[in-house]
């Protein structure tokens, strides 16, 4: 058995469909993961297609800049999927790549 095997495993990746999220959500679905990913827009190019065709990539609608739209996303997520097993939070919302302040930490970031 392969040590690494996601198979059966429900995966939302917010960020999915960033420059970082895109080899890594591919990873996953190549070790047999089911992955979520809530974005704006699907920019998944064509070699993401058979995943797509045969449910192992679900692309859901959202908008994560807001409390609502997280909270929305999630409920959508985990209705495609039934459950999630894993949470990778790849999203990243600050003003820009390479901003000069980016804070992370959780315990200093509020909803707005």
């Amino acid at each position: 058995m392969d040590i690494f095997s996601m198979k059966g495993k429900d995966v939302v990746f917010t960020g999915g469909a960033g420059h970082l999220g895109t080899p890594l959500v591919k990873t996953m679905l190549e070790y047999g993961a089911r992955v979520a990913v809530p974005t704006r827009t699907d920019k998944f190019d064509e070699s993401f297609d058979e995943w797509k065709k045969n449910g192992q990539l679900l692309f859901i609608k959202a908008d994560l800049g807001t409390t609502e739209g997280v909270q929305k996303a999630f409920a959508e997520c985990n209705d495609a999927l039934g459950k999630i097993d894993v949470l990778v939070n790849g999203a990243a919302f600050y003003d820009g790549f390479g901003a000069k302040m980016c804070e992370y930490r959780l315990d200093v970031v509020d909803d707005e």
